[in-house]
């Protein structure tokens, strides 16, 4: 005798039911690869719509914090050349102070009018070549410095790297001394 599977009632409710296992066993296999208990449309529409904003919002903002963690680089960068800077400029005045000790001899103000010349060709290499993935930090060609934490205007973060740092440059060089005499007769100060 031949069984026909077609018109077995019993064999088409196993498959069925087979059909159904499978299909829950891949469901539940996609959820666990993926991490996620919404993985289509299907299977919660609403749920899907916010589980995807909220992937979109994660993905942003760990974009805004390399953002702005590259921001903090930037000013890292800047802070420490304006520490070079400040560095420079407190040798210059103590090459001023000394320069104008009216102890030295020409030779020896000489010397410290070459230092001070390199000195300011130092400042002025240091203020050229701050640089931050080639953009200019000191030199005046960035003013401004918008950092994206966000969406839109309202999610960024702007200040200014220049604005209040002003420097004037002079020549470097210091002018001709003069002598200045005492009324009492007791020093002369060269200035």
């Amino acid at each position: 005798m031949s069984i026909s599977l077609l018109k077995n009632i019993y064999a088409l409710k196993a498959q069925s039911g087979l059909g159904r296992a499978t299909d829950a066993l891949s469901r539940s296999l996609e959820r666990l690869s993926s991490g996620s208990r919404i993985t289509k449309a299907s299977d919660d529409s609403a749920g899907l719509a916010v589980a995807l904003g909220l992937n979109r919002d994660a993905r942003v903002y760990g974009r805004a914090i390399q953002n702005l963690n590259d921001g903090i680089s930037a000013l890292s960068i800047a802070d420490s050349s304006l520490g070079q800077l400040s560095d420079v400029t407190t040798r210059l005045k103590e090459l001023a102070t000394q320069s104008a000790n009216g102890s030295l001899s020409l030779t020896q103000r000489q010397s410290l009018d070459t230092e001070s010349d390199n000195l300011v060709e130092e400042f002025n290499r240091l203020v050229a070549t701050t640089r931050f993935n080639g953009v200019g930090l000191l030199d005046g060609s960035t003013e401004n410095m918008r950092l994206q934490g966000g969406y839109g205007v309202n999610g960024s973060l702007t200040f200014g790297l220049v604005d209040k740092l002003s420097r004037t440059k002079g020549s470097g060089s210091f002018s001709s001394a003069t002598t200045h005499t005492s009324t009492s007769g007791y020093c002369a100060v060269r200035s």
